[in-house]
C-alpha cells in the first residue's frame, strides 16, 4: 500500500541507523537528521487536522480539540458543541432567573412542579449517586455555598446563626419526585439546588453526543476535571 513521505523516511532513518552501527560517524549523524526530520513530518500531518478552540461557561473554560482537515466541517462541530453546552447552562444555572433550576428553587417548596424530562433525570441521577453515598454527594447545598460566599466572588466564613439557617434547609432526602407525573418537589421551604458537582460532567457527555452524531473525532476539557473523548486511540 501507499505510505507517507514521513513515514517513508522513518524507515530508511531505522535502516541507516542499523546500517551505520560500526564507527561510521558520519552515516550516524545523517541518521539522527533523517529521523528529526521524519519525526517533525509526522508532527506537522498531525497538527493539520488537530484544530482547537475554547469556550467559557459554567464558570470554566471548555476546551475542544478536533481531528478535522476539513475547516468548515470542524468550525460547525464547535460551534454545535457549544451552542449545547451554551444551552445547558441556561438550563442548569441557578444563578440565571430565568433557568428551569431557579424556577425549581423559588417555586418546588410550595408544592410539586412539572419539569422538562432532561432536568427530571438529572435531577433523578444526583439523587440516586447521594442515595448510593448516603448523602456525601448532595445538590441542596444551594444555601451553604449562599452563606458562605462561593455564590459571589469574594467568599468568607458566615456567623454562626448565618450558617446554622444554612444547614437547616440542606438535606437530598428533602427533594421528593414522581416520575409518573414528572413533578419536583421541594420539603423544605428555602432549599436550594446547586447541580455544580454534575452539570459540567453531563455537559461533557453531550458534548460527546454531538461529536458522535457528526462523526467527527474530538476530546473535551472542562476545566481540567471534566475531559472526556470520543475514543480511547484520539484521548493518546
Amino acid at each position: 500500500g501507499m505510505i507517507s513521505t514521513a513515514t517513508a523516511a522513518r524507515m530508511q532513518a531505522n535502516q541507516a541507523f542499523q546500517d551505520g552501527a560500526g564507527p561510521c560517524n558520519a552515516s550516524r549523524a545523517r541518521s539522527r537528521e533523517m529521523l528529526i526530520l521524519a519525526r517533525g513530518g509526522l508532527a506537522s500531518e498531525a497538527a493539520r487536522s488537530l484544530r482547537t478552540r475554547s469556550h467559557s461557561a459554567m464558570g470554566t473554560e471548555f476546551t475542544l480539540y478536533l481531528d478535522s482537515a476539513d475547516e468548515v466541517r470542524a468550525q460547525a462541530c464547535f460551534d454545535a458543541v457549544f451552542d449545547e453546552i451554551d444551552r445547558l447552562e441556561s438550563t442548569f444555572s441557578r444563578f440565571r432567573a430565568s433557568s428551569e433550576i431557579s424556577r425549581l428553587n423559588r417555586e418546588a417548596g410550595d408544592g410539586p412542579m412539572v419539569t422538562d424530562p432532561e432536568v427530571f433525570q438529572l435531577l433523578a441521577a444526583a439523587l440516586d449517586v447521594s442515595r448510593k453515598t448516603e448523602g456525601v454527594f448532595d445538590i441542596t447545598v444551594g444555601q451553604l455555598m449562599r452563606a458562605w460566599g462561593f455564590s459571589g466572588r469574594q467568599p468568607g466564613i458566615p456567623d454562626a446563626r448565618t450558617l446554622a439557617a444554612a444547614q437547616e434547609c440542606v438535606g437530598w432526602t428533602n427533594i421528593e419526585l414522581d416520575p409518573e407525573w414528572r413533578t419536583v418537589e421541594f420539603l423544605r421551604h428555602g432549599l436550594e439546588v446547586d447541580l455544580g458537582g454534575i452539570a459540567k460532567g453531563y455537559a461533557v457527555d453531550c458534548a460527546m453526543g454531538v461529536l458522535r452524531s457528526a462523526g467527527v473525532q474530538g476530546l473535551i476539557d472542562a476545566g481540567s476535571s471534566s475531559i472526556a473523548a470520543t475514543d480511547a486511540a484520539f484521548a493518546r
